[in-house]
C-alpha cells in the first residue's frame, strides 16, 4: 500500500488570518500540471489534470515530512490553519498523518533539491535556475503560478503563502 499526500495552498488575508486558495487535491485544468488521464465521460474528451506533486513521489515526501524515507519531523498542522483546511483534515480521522506546513519560500527549496544534480545528463532544475537568476520572489511567484494555478500580484508577497499537507497510506 502507498502514501498519498494531501495538499493545500493558503494566504494570508489583510485581517492576519489564513485563508485555502487552492485545494491540490481538486482536479484543475492549468498549464504545469500533469495531465493523469483523459476523462471520456463527456463529449469533447478533453484532459483532466492534477497537480503533478499530487503522485506519489517517495524522495519529496521524506524531504518534506520524514515519510517513507529520512527527513524532518512533521511540523502538525499550523495553529492558524484556516477553517476548511482543519476541516479536510479532520474528515480524513486516523488515516490522516503526519501533517505539516512550509511557507511557499521553504517548499520550493525543497522542491527544487529534489532530484537535482549539476552534470550533463541531469538539467538543472527550472525553478533553481530561477532562484538563482531571478531571486526568490520571481522563483516562488513562478512556481505557484505553474504548479498550483495561484497567481501572486505584483504587488503581493510571496511570504503571504504557505502549502499546507498531510498523508494517508
Amino acid at each position: 500500500m502507498g502514501a498519498d499526500i494531501h495538499m493545500y495552498v493558503e494566504k494570508q488575508m489583510p485581517s492576519g488570518n489564513w485563508a485555502c486558495v487552492r485545494n491540490l487535491n481538486d482536479s484543475i485544468d492549468s498549464d504545469g500540471l500533469a495531465v493523469m488521464y483523459r476523462d471520456r465521460s463527456s463529449s469533447n474528451a478533453g484532459f483532466v489534470a492534477y497537480w503533478e506533486l499530487r503522485s506519489r513521489n517517495y524522495e519529496l515526501f521524506a524531504a518534506l515530512a520524514g515519510v517513507r524515507g529520512d527527513g524532518p519531523e512533521p511540523r502538525d498542522l499550523p495553529q492558524d490553519v484556516s477553517e476548511y483546511v482543519q476541516a479536510e483534515y479532520e474528515g480524513w480521522g486516523a488515516d490522516a498523518h503526519s501533517a505539516s506546513w512550509y511557507s511557499a519560500k521553504e517548499f520550493l527549496q525543497i522542491y527544487a533539491n529534489i532530484g537535482v544534480e549539476v552534470d550533463e545528463e541531469t538539467p538543472l532544475n527550472p525553478y533553481v535556475v530561477s532562484l538563482i537568476t531571478d531571486g526568490g520572489e520571481v522563483a516562488v511567484a513562478k512556481f505557484l503560478s505553474d504548479k498550483a494555478s495561484v497567481y501572486v500580484h505584483e504587488e503581493e508577497s510571496v511570504d503571504l503563502y504557505r502549502l499546507i499537507f498531510w498523508f494517508d497510506n
